[in-house]
């Protein structure tokens, strides 16, 4: 019966299947039997049977525990539980039944279970339906298969509708979106013995063809991919599947890819079949066939129905009716047979793509970044709400009002800019003679008091210059004696010049000797000069060496763009956010604006100061000059519309004009 082998499959299919059967009858008022065993007909029905009272009542699957499974001795792995599920089936329209099945899982899989019985479900659904099209409800026996062996394998790969449970398992077990594509290419091909398989992926407007069967790898750009795209496009907006003959290709005006398709591989019937997932379609898949196939035997019907139906289908071309000519009683053989097994298989891939289409879908979303998840979803609450009682009014409504409000509602508008913090003072120490580092005692970013020594230069020159002067002047003065003791007034009041002369030069070497000794000018921070790695280096008079801020006393510096400083006036309230303290917004006021201007590439910036307001700085924050961050100016009220779009109505109000004569 169709019903085992369903059982089997999907027993297979479910892992950790320990036992099921198959029963029918469920509302009948009689005791329910089984129909279908697995693994065989010797298991203990009375202990799969309890929770069928349950699921009479219920209506719904049933779920509940069976006995502990003796965990392994070898194994340090846990056991799992042992639980019974009791899923309804429908047959028919007046008959119904259950599957149970015992299996070795977590309560915490019971969702996933479910899922896969609702799946074999509407297998057995499509199973059923299909044979009552086609009238075969008997099972074919063993001397029929006997007679016909050259036939078994492939009549069976073929019509046998269990195909379907065989490639959704494949499917199923492949973790990879690429991996699962091209699985599902080579089983249909292998199923209906198709020569190509493809499928393609749509992505917004276009389609990207992911997978052909039995080849691994290829050419996004090659003219046989290329051509297979474009066919795909044209079924992208298609409702259901179609199939295409090499005999109906003077008719193919509205599909002309897949007419140069059948053009280029002669012989070549095709059929495209849109994959869909929520009404949308996510998949075009396009197979490929030799039109003069062998012999199918569902497909045997006598020579004149053959013609009959080949005459009354086939649209021929008006012409005169002399010159029609007589029928190739072959060729409407060949034809209609290829158009009957085309019909076939488009009926029977059309009921597999039902099932197909969710799946590609389930793979595509596994696969989707973070952003493309955010966004599918977002299209897919918008479909729903459009889909709703009121049709698209509720989304233009809400879209209407809330561009109305974006005109009324005010907000502060504020002009962002990059912030400096510098010393309101900064004292430079500079080189006061030529000479050479001797020592350093600070550098940057050391706290020094007034006065400080923070380095000294080599003063060994000086004191020897000194010591030369101290030497002339002793004997300047003793010069001076002797003249005057021969009372040479005239000779004496000239040594007593150059005795003074002496004392100056003295002096002068005294007070660059006290400038050797670099010291802090006001107490704060060094924030520029290091010295201790340039001892001995030579300096020149007036070269900066030390920089000196105080720690009190800030001043910020904003960077405006020229599209900006019109909103700027002194006396402005802002906020200051450093990137050291992104926590706390620092007040301050414009002091200055637009003191000068600096250019960088294609845009101007201009120099705006501002002060900060000690008394509210937040506790725990340390400033130091140099530091970085964001200033935000408040200008005043405009509307969200304006703060959204002004930039561009001023942009589109100055090339107007630029082009205005």
């Amino acid at each position: 019966m169709i019903v085992q082998n369903w059982l089997e499959q999907l027993c297979l299919m479910i892992p950790n299947v320990q036992a099921s059967i198959v029963v029918k009858h469920l509302h009948e008022g009689s005791d329910a039997k089984p129909i279908a065993y697995w693994p065989n007909s010797s298991i203990d029905c009375d202990r799969l049977l309890q929770s069928l009272p349950l699921l009479k009542v219920q209506l719904s699957p049933v779920v509940t525990m069976g006995k502990q499974l003796p965990a392994d001795n070898n194994t340090s792995k846990k056991s799992n539980d042992t639980l019974i599920i009791a899923y309804p089936l429908s047959f028919c329209a007046d008959s119904s039944g259950a599957v149970i099945l015992e299996v070795e899982a977590k309560i915490t899989q019971q969702a996933v279970l479910l899922q896969m019985l609702k799946w074999g479900q509407s297998w057995l659904q499509l199973l059923l339906n299909n044979i009552k099209k086609t009238g075969d409800t008997v099972r074919p026996s063993q001397d029929a298969l006997k007679e016909k062996p050259e036939k078994s394998n492939q009549d069976q790969t073929k019509q046998t509708p269990l195909n379907y449970l065989a490639i959704i398992q494949a499917i199923l077990s492949c973790s990879e979106t690429q991996q699962a594509n091209m699985t599902l290419v080579n089983e249909v091909s292998r199923c209906w013995l198709f020569d190509r398989v493809s499928l393609g992926i749509v992505n917004g407007n276009e389609v990207e063809v992911k997978a052909l069967s039995h080849s691994a790898h290829f050419d996004q750009r090659s003219n046989l991919v290329v051509g297979l795209q474009q066919a795909m496009m044209e079924m992208k907006d298609s409702a259901e599947g179609r199939y295409f003959l090499s005999a109906e290709v003077e008719d193919l005006i509205d599909y002309p890819e897949h007419q140069r398709l059948l053009l280029q591989h002669e012989n070549n019937a095709l059929i495209s079949i849109p994959l869909k997932n929520n009404e949308q379609t996510i998949a075009i898949l396009l197979c490929e066939f030799q039109s003069q196939a062998q012999e199918d035997p569902t497909l045997s019907v006598s020579t004149n129905e053959l013609t009959a139906k080949a005459v009354s289908t086939k649209k021929l071309p008006t012409q005169k009716l002399s010159n029609i000519e007589p029928l190739d009683q072959h060729a409407i053989d060949d034809n209609t047979n290829t158009e009957l097994m085309a019909s076939k298989y488009l009926t029977e891939l059309t009921l597999l793509t039902r099932l197909l289409g969710p799946l590609v879908g389930l793979h595509q979303r596994g696969s989707q970044s973070i952003p493309e998840h955010i966004m599918g979803r977002s299209r897919a609450y918008l479909t729903r709400m459009n889909q709703g009682r009121f049709g698209k009014l509720p989304l233009s409504v809400g879209v209407i009002l809330l561009l109305l409000m974006t005109f009324v509602v005010d907000k502060d508008f504020r002009v962002s800019s990059e912030a400096t913090l510098e010393g309101r003072i900064q004292r430079a120490v500079v080189a006061p003679f030529d000479g050479y580092i001797d020592s350093a005692f600070s550098r940057a970013g050391e706290q020094v008091q007034k006065g400080t020594l923070l380095a000294q230069l080599d003063d060994r020159p000086l004191q020897l210059e000194k010591r030369g002067w101290l030497s002339k002047k002793e004997e300047y003065k003793k010069q001076y004696r002797q003249e005057l003791a021969t009372l040479s007034h005239a000779k004496s009041r000239i040594i007593k010049a150059q005795i003074a002369q002496a004392d100056i030069h003295i002096a002068q070497a005294d007070s660059r000797l006290q400038r050797a000794k670099l010291l802090s000018p006001l107490s704060g921070i060094i924030i520029e000069g290091d010295l201790s790695r340039s001892l001995g280096a030579p300096v020149e008079q007036g070269q900066v060496l030390f920089e000196v801020a105080p720690l009190d006393d800030y001043r910020v510096v904003l960077k405006i763009h020229e599209r900006d400083i019109a909103y700027l006036q002194t006396g402005q309230k802002g906020s200051l956010m450093l990137t050291a303290y992104p926590n706390h917004s620092i007040p301050l006021t414009i002091e200055q604006v637009a003191i000068v201007y600096e250019q960088e590439g294609d845009y101007t910036w201009y120099r705006t100061e501002a002060s900060l307001s000690s008394l509210h700085l937040p506790n725990g924050i340390l400033l130091r000059p140099g530091m970085a961050g964001l200033g935000k100016i408040e200008v005043g009220q405009k509307s969200l519309a304006w703060i959204g779009l002004h930039r561009l109505t001023d942009w589109l109000r100055l090339w107007f004009w630029s082009w205005t004569p």
